[in-house]
């Protein structure tokens, strides 16, 4: 019951109660996957079965990774626990029948339960347990290598099993057939069927890399999966950069690829424009970017949530204000004061500051006074 969107909720923190379980409903709410009223904690609840057979007074545990808090219940006579009122994270669920121990790992979210955490087969070497009825090993039918970068791997993926579920699902990558050189054994713990896989090691364009998906059911029972890939060039974002009251030579340009909606620089690249403006630039990867723009004596400009796919993006186009002779990315008097400064001198003339030529013509004029005045009071993007 991975849904958390519903009009309203009586739970403690927004969680689970008995008569309302997360509350009403919001099928608008749904389609988005909101949270509207705000809940704080979420659920895991599942059914301990051995051989089959639900059991009952099994103890079971939860730990959040990183946490020393422990969650503690046992089964009910039909097999089913709960925990409630879990912050969201990273959970090791753990059951122990008969003094053996199976666990899993779950994602607890806000609002929501994490439905169909079941330990379904027979506990390896405990007497008491009945033979499984489990008889197959998982299924998977989809997993395919859709891209894979420098130190990512984007694939789609679903492994399922009809009888006891799958417990893990572990990957290895390397430069050979069950290679671990870029990628040891990583359980993977997502709800997601498209996946992306940051890898330790980085990889180069070229070579062919070998990856293993490892299936895991509630019988311990394994399917196994190989794939090949290569690394694809990075995507690359392409457009035109404005100089705005210039007539030079384009000029360096320092492009920062930020995260949408962040400050903080992912890469920097710097980058000449051709005569007409044109430019290239590389992105880390596919997906949602900012790109900020700032050359010497022209303000900053951002472009926010510029998406790019895998091939990369074009006509992502910068228009650059002029005057920003100090290049604080604010055009003010301090400004002036460094213009005046170059004032009626040109390039090789003793003081000569390129950057108060601000139209590119060799010298420092009235016109680059008159671009200044134009220009004053405005500032650049963050």
């Amino acid at each position: 019951e991975r849904t958390a969107a519903r009009v309203y909720n009586v739970g403690l923190n927004g969680g689970w109660e008995p008569t309302q379980v997360y509350g009403s409903l919001s099928a608008a709410d749904l389609l988005v996957d909101q949270n509207p009223w705000g809940a704080t904690v979420g659920s895991v609840e599942g059914m301990v079965y051995v051989g089959g057979t639900p059991l009952q007074n099994v103890a079971v545990t939860a730990q959040k990774t990183g946490s020393a808090t422990v969650f503690n219940t046992t089964t009910r006579s039909d097999g089913i626990y709960r925990f409630d009122q879990m912050p969201p994270g990273t959970y090791t669920v753990t059951a122990t029948p008969f003094g053996f121990t199976r666990f899993k790992k779950v994602l607890v979210f806000a609002g929501s339960d994490a439905s169909g955490v079941d330990f379904w087969a027979a506990f390896p070497g405990s007497p008491a347990a009945p033979p499984s009825r489990e008889s197959t090993p998982p299924e998977v039918p989809i997993f395919t290598i859709n891209i894979a970068g420098a130190t990512t791997v984007n694939l789609s993926q679903w492994g399922f099993d009809p009888q006891t579920s799958i417990d893990t699902l572990i990957i290895r990558i390397g430069t050979s057939v069950d290679g671990t050189d870029v990628m040891p054994d990583t359980e993977i713990i997502s709800e997601a069927t498209t996946l992306t896989i940051n890898t330790p090691t980085t990889m180069s364009i070229g070579p062919t890399y070998f990856l293993r998906a490892t299936y895991t059911n509630g019988n311990s029972m394994t399917t196994v999966v190989y794939r090949t890939f290569g690394v694809s060039p990075p995507p690359q974002v392409t457009g035109t950069i404005t100089f705005q009251d210039y007539g030079g030579a384009p000029k360096p340009v320092t492009v920062e690829t930020r995260a949408a909606g962040s400050m903080t620089a992912l890469q920097i690249q710097v980058v000449t424009p051709a005569a007409n403006g044109t430019y290239t630039v590389n992105a880390p990867a596919a997906g949602t970017y900012d790109f900020a723009f700032k050359a010497s004596h022209w303000l900053r400009r951002t472009l926010h949530n510029v998406v790019v796919g895998p091939t990369g993006a074009i006509g992502v186009g910068a228009s650059l204000i002029n005057g920003d002779v100090n290049g604080n990315n604010a055009v003010t008097l301090s400004d002036y004061t460094a213009l005046r400064a170059s004032f009626n001198l040109s390039v090789g003339d003793p003081g000569f500051n390129p950057n108060a030529d601000l139209n590119g013509n060799g010298s420092v004029t009235l016109s680059d006074f008159t671009i200044l005045r134009t220009r004053f009071n405005q500032s650049g993007d963050d």
